[in-house]
């Protein structure tokens, strides 16, 4: 009986920091980014195309072998941008006494 009001008080006394839910000033910028990405790719997308579809068979290849180009930049970016340490042991060379876990 004694634990169940003393546990009843300290959560009814509990203080809670937030009392309303923060909003983003920016948070249309989300909206307007979509707007125009959804105008701006497909314009871009079909003038690379048609501009493509004038050089003939050099137009695909170049068309499609840049899409890689840019897509494997942009992993290579990526993955040296957020680069994470290596875990492995580093090798010692041959001769050389691993250290000891004793100071001496």
């Amino acid at each position: 009986r004694g634990a169940a009001e003393t546990a009843a008080v300290a959560v009814a006394a509990a203080e809670y920091p937030m009392k309303e839910v923060p909003t983003n000033p920016n948070s249309d910028l989300a909206i307007y980014a979509l707007l125009a990405s959804a105008v701006v790719v497909p314009t871009l997308g079909i003038g690379a195309m048609l501009a493509a579809k004038e050089k003939g068979w050099w137009g695909a290849c170049c068309l499609i072998s840049g899409l890689i180009t840019l897509l494997w930049a942009y992993y290579a970016y990526l993955a040296l941008e957020h680069r994470v340490p290596s875990s492995r042991p580093s090798v010692r060379p041959r001769g050389a006494e691993a250290p000891s876990g004793r100071g001496g």
